[in-house]
């Protein structure tokens, strides 16, 4: 195994071309999913009860993410900044991915995490989010942190008590609409 993936998660993506798909990943100790490598697809995955983040990914380019339930994430309650959540890109979200080019999220639900429910953040680049769902998470629904080129359409983004529904913070040309 390579080092650099060592705890990265439950499941890592460590080699181009990989497809995750109609997959269960439960009650792990810190994060369900990583993605390492380019042209990766995640479908019809459902990620839950991950210690720290469901789903993160670093270099992670040309990925798509679709039909992905992440929910009750973070239950060992990480501080959610810098890490914690469904998805990010970093280290700990419940979706959390960064350093990365051309990342797709398409018909997936995060919700009921402890955290954001998504987070793309330094330097991810060319970020795509439609017709996703971002529910009852503590921290922010969507997340845009230090990255440039969004676009947020369509999505229902609602009860995330602990942050806005979408943060766009130092993130240049974000298109946001319909949501």
């Amino acid at each position: 195994k390579n080092a650099y993936f060592v705890d990265k998660g439950f499941i890592t993506v460590e080699r181009p071309n990989i497809t995750l798909e109609n997959l269960a990943v439960t009650d792990n100790a810190t994060t369900g999913v990583f993605v390492g490598s380019s042209n990766a697809v995640i479908r019809g995955v459902y990620i839950a009860r991950s210690g720290m983040l469901g789903l993160a990914g670093n270099h992670a380019d040309n990925l798509l993410v679709d039909r992905v339930l992440s929910e009750a994430n973070n239950l060992e309650h990480f501080n959610s900044a810098p890490v914690s959540g469904g998805a990010q890109s970093v280290n700990a979200t419940t979706v959390s991915f960064t350093r990365s080019r051309v990342v797709t999220f398409q018909n997936s639900v995060f919700r009921f995490n402890y955290g954001p429910g998504m987070w793309f953040d330094e330097s991810t680049y060319d970020i795509d989010l439609s017709g996703n769902e971002t529910r009852s998470n503590t921290g922010h629904g969507i997340s845009l942190e230090i990255s440039a080129t969004a676009t947020v359409v369509n999505n229902i983004i609602e009860s995330n008590p602990g942050g806005q529904g979408i943060k766009v913070n130092n993130t240049s040309n974000v298109q946001i609409w319909n949501n």
